[in-house]
């Protein structure tokens, strides 16, 4: 993916400079680190969008002040997002890598999930750029049909012969662009998880590792980070409100539309994290049920009151105390923070501000 890519170009180049610098400089320098995502972020969201904006905030800064109190949080709310947006796309893969990198470690593994990986973002390029174009499109369409320039005109854009208003549509194309690859993300990790649960060793082999680096708390961390990122997209819905309410008795306003695509949205989010932690559950249930049958098998047939009774007892009661769900409490709790920041924070500070 190119925004990764250039992510790793950029920090690599910045690493080699401070290098050479430090080399060169023998007094003790301030070190600012600035190779990571977060500076990244500036250069490739905030400060483009700032400049093709630049005349627009000019004109109409104090404009854009006067508004209501909730439409101002829902613009900070929907900036924030264009902000953090390009981060979240750099540590979801960062973290889809690590779970990869851990289970193809062992070699009875076969990387199976190198091969999903190379599948989705390789194989498949051609499908996700189709779907990156259609989903932009999609936002665009909603914005330059009649009813979506009579809205925005109430925000001063004013149709299709304003500089402004164009540079404002290239702002919201690069926002969703980078939000179609949320959606691609939860069915590109749902397709890992999947193939790689496939395994009987992987998941014999994270289950039994409870408490370790390699266990079932990987998937979690997949599964409740890909959920939160792609939650990140309730940021939006004050602006989307906004926009309804504004557009309410405009002919054609397209308010059907974006009723139905909150609909969808939240509907994805519940789907999501519910059905993979339980499909996750259930193949961990499988293998656990397994080994408590092998191992009962096996207990029944040694001598009673031996040594090696003992120890294969200790162990299926080990087995049987291994806990099944990959979803941590401490991974719930970042889910149901991730939440009331993004969708409820918004709404509590515009009425308290109100």
């Amino acid at each position: 993916m190119w925004m990764y890519k250039l992510y790793n170009s950029y920090r690599n180049a910045f690493i080699k400079h401070e290098e050479k610098r430090k080399q060169k400089q023998k007094k003790k320098i301030i070190n600012i680190n600035l190779d990571n995502e977060w500076i990244f972020s500036l250069f490739i969201s905030t400060f483009p969008m700032l400049l093709l904006l630049g005349c627009y905030l000019v004109l109409h800064w104090f404009d854009v002040w006067n508004y209501e109190i909730s439409r101002i949080i829902s613009i900070i709310s929907a900036s924030i997002w264009t902000y953090i947006g390009p981060i979240m796309i750099i540590r979801w893969i960062d973290s889809a890598k690590s779970l990869i990198d851990t289970i193809d470690k062992d070699k009875r593994a076969k990387g199976c999930a190198k091969k999903v990986w190379e599948e989705q973002f390789i194989t498949k390029r051609k499908r996700n750029i189709c779907f990156n174009i259609v989903w932009t499109l999609i936002v665009i369409v909603v914005l330059v049909i009649p009813s979506g320039r009579e809205v925005l005109k109430s925000y001063y854009f004013y149709g299709l012969l304003d500089l402004n208003y164009w540079a404002f549509i290239i702002c919201v194309s690069y926002v969703a662009y980078m939000t179609s690859f949320f959606f691609l993300f939860l069915w590109i990790s749902r397709r890992i998880i999947i193939e790689v649960t496939k395994s009987e060793v992987v998941m014999s082999e994270f289950l039994l590792n409870e408490g370790k680096s390699n266990s079932l708390v990987l998937f979690g961390e997949l599964i409740s980070r890909t959920t939160i990122y792609f939650g990140s997209g309730l940021m939006f819905f004050p602006i989307l409100i906004t926009i309804f309410m504004d557009s309410w008795g405009i002919k054609n306003n397209g308010t059907f539309f974006v009723i139905i695509l909150m609909g969808f949205y939240i509907l994805a989010v519940l789907l999501y994290f519910f059905s993979m932690n339980k499909y996750v559950a259930n193949k961990a249930q499988e293998i656990k049920d397994s080994i408590m049958e092998n191992l009962t098998e096996e207990s029944d047939k040694i001598e009673t009151g031996s040594m090696r009774e003992f120890i294969l007892d200790q162990r299926i009661r080990y087995v049987a105390s291994l806990n099944t769900n990959p979803v941590i409490m401490d991974q719930y709790l970042k889910l149901i923070y991730g939440i009331i920041i993004s969708a409820f924070l918004p709404a509590i500070f515009a009425l308290m501000l109100k």
